[in-house]
């Protein structure tokens, strides 16, 4: 699991007017300072902006380029695209398999319980019973 730290590919403190917001900058800098960075490793920017009087929105945007072509030449873009399509896959699986057993015979399921609390089968053993039919009707 990532912090905010960790996850964050841009820092963008909005209200930049408001008192305590170069503080906070300053406070981001010095504990994303306490991370290490491998070389080629891109390091989040923080940008002060006030959406109201659109300051700060011309670096942001400038932070974004500078973002996209370093995930571009990294080969990063490429790999959360692909990971991204993993999850999109696995929730489409998920969601399928879980649309079908919705549908089933509830005896059915009632009976697969019955014999896994009776150790007449294994929770493997009844999930395959339950699995192989539906990829037939998926």
């Amino acid at each position: 699991k990532a912090g905010i730290l960790e996850a964050a590919d841009i820092f963008v403190i909005n209200k930049a007017d408001r008192d305590g917001a170069g503080n906070l900058k300053i406070g981001l800098e010095v504990m994303l300072g306490m991370r290490p960075h491998l070389p080629g490793e891109w390091k989040p920017g923080i940008i002060l902006t006030e959406a109201i009087s659109s300051k700060g929105t011309e670096e942001l945007a400038e932070e974004i380029l500078r973002h996209k072509e370093f995930l571009i030449s990294s080969g990063e873009l490429q790999k959360r695209r692909k990971e991204r399509a993993r999850l999109e896959l696995m929730i489409a699986i998920e969601s399928s398999l879980q649309n079908y057993i919705e549908r089933m015979d509830k005896d059915y399921l009632e009976k697969l319980v019955d014999d896994l609390v009776l150790r007449k089968t294994s929770p493997r053993s009844a999930a395959l019973k339950v699995i192989n039919p539906s990829i037939k009707q998926l």
